[in-house]
């Protein structure tokens, strides 16, 4: 289905809905927000939206600093550092 087409469909759905209609970069833009936060990568989202390059694939990602602060939480090197284990296994190697 060409770009006219589709946005032509959406338009009048949207329409009889009594919806307003953005534009079909919001799907685009929707999609592209929820494959980053199922945790793929945004080198296949380029692929996948056929982007030429990485930068534009970056604007399509929508994250709020909230589910940001998630991932630094997640992964933050000093929660990792501070684990007992992992300490005991660092002062063995030296």
């Amino acid at each position: 289905m060409s770009y006219d087409t589709c946005h032509q469909n959406l338009s009048n759905y949207f329409k009889h809905r009594k919806v307003k209609f953005k534009g079909i970069n919001v799907f685009r833009n929707t999609f592209a927000t929820m494959f980053i936060m199922a945790d793929a990568d945004i080198y296949r989202l380029k692929s996948i939206l056929c982007h030429s390059n990485i930068k534009t694939t970056e604007r399509y990602v929508n994250l709020l600093p909230i589910q940001l602060k998630a991932d630094l939480q997640k992964y933050n090197p000093l929660d990792i550092l501070s684990n007992k284990n992992i300490r005991a296994s660092i002062k063995k190697k030296k």
